[in-house]
């Protein structure tokens, strides 16, 4: 007999309280659920509509089912055949930069025959709780540019042993539980360094943002340290990452004084760089300047720019994917590094 879209919907519903369960703790991984019949009790179902929704849970590896023994959360945190006909994105904001990474994606996901999906995750919301609810509505294909979201490893391990495939990119922070797809900082570093150098430029300093617990911003400001054991270093509060809040010119002027003396200067925060030059430049202070993520004002004001290699970025984000939906890959999670690309403008200098 062909199941009634009301059926299907009942053990549906059963399967997504099973999963919420598990993901707010109350059923630990390893730990019994309660039998068919007190779950029928509680729901309010029949126990047909049960044992529906736990031949669904068994078939996806989240529950394992002992006969004498009881039904027992059985997380599987493996590759699993799997198609990829729709990839969600998850970010905090958009902006140049992640516009122009949105553009490459789309491109590529589409030569795969993949949807792209965007949802934003509001700025002090959990991540975990964002990808949770992208897993009710059944997606399961998810890449995350994370930026200063707080990353909990019990809860992502949680949502990958309940059947999520998930990617970071920008975030070169190694995890056992997800491929993570990055610029090679330490190169991108020493390449925009070297510019610099040849330029003649003696007293280099960096410009970056404060927020060092984001691990992109850290190694920056680290292999910079490595290369400029002196070097004057600024950072920027994180609050004006924001690109809608402007900078006050009281700090810009801030920082114009304490990179006062320097010959040349690297900035690491990609647009918000241009601003500041353009300042400075306004104001009769002139030097070599280089940056990551090249903008829109970068060429008019002679600034050399290192480029993510988006289209690398996302053939391997598409491939981590892949591989992931696949049994017959069995390779640990790991993180990718892909070379910039230097853009020097039509006039580098001043």
């Amino acid at each position: 007999m062909t199941e009634s879209f009301e059926q299907k919907k009942l053990y549906l519903k059963v399967r997504r309280y099973i999963c919420q369960q598990i993901y707010n703790d109350v059923y630990a991984d390893g730990d019994y659920i309660p039998s068919e019949r007190k779950l029928a009790e509680d729901l309010g179902v029949s126990r047909v509509t049960v044992r529906k929704a736990l031949d669904l849970l068994e078939e996806e590896q989240i529950i394992d089912r002992q006969q004498g023994s009881g039904t027992r959360v059985s997380l599987y945190y493996g590759p699993r055949n799997r198609e990829m006909d729709v990839i969600t994105i998850v970010a905090p904001a958009e902006n140049y930069f992640f516009s122009r990474f949105m553009g490459a994606f789309q491109t590529e996901a589409e030569k795969c025959g993949s949807l792209v999906m965007y949802k934003q995750a509001a700025n002090g919301s959990s991540l975990s709780d964002c990808l949770f609810k992208i897993y009710e509505k059944g997606f399961r294909n998810v890449v995350i540019w994370p930026e200063d979201l707080e990353i909990c490893p019990h809860e992502l391990k949680k949502l990958t042993g309940l059947g999520m495939n998930l990617v970071f990119f920008d975030s070169p922070l190694e995890n056992p539980y997800a491929d993570c797809v990055c610029i090679d900082n330490k190169h991108a570093i020493r390449s925009l360094h070297e510019i610099l150098k040849k330029a003649g430029c003696r007293k280099i300093a960096y410009v970056g943002w404060e927020q060092l617990r984001i691990g992109n911003i850290a190694a920056r400001e680290k292999f910079f340290r490595e290369l400029e054991p002196d070097g004057r270093i600024c950072r920027i509060p994180w609050k004006y990452s924001d690109r809608y809040v402007r900078f006050p010119d009281r700090m810009m002027e801030e920082i114009m004084n304490e990179l006062e003396g320097a010959d040349g200067v690297l900035y690491s925060i990609g647009e918000f760089g241009a601003v500041l030059e353009k300042y400075f430049r306004s104001k009769g202070v002139k030097r070599h300047a280089v940056m990551f993520d090249r903008c829109p004002e970068a060429d008019d004001l002679g600034i050399y720019s290192l480029e993510q290699d988006f289209e690398s970025m996302t053939k391997r984000i598409l491939s981590c994917l892949a591989e992931r939906n696949s049994m017959n890959h069995a390779q640990e999670p790991k993180v990718y590094f892909i070379d910039g690309r230097g853009k020097e403008s039509s006039r580098f200098g001043f």
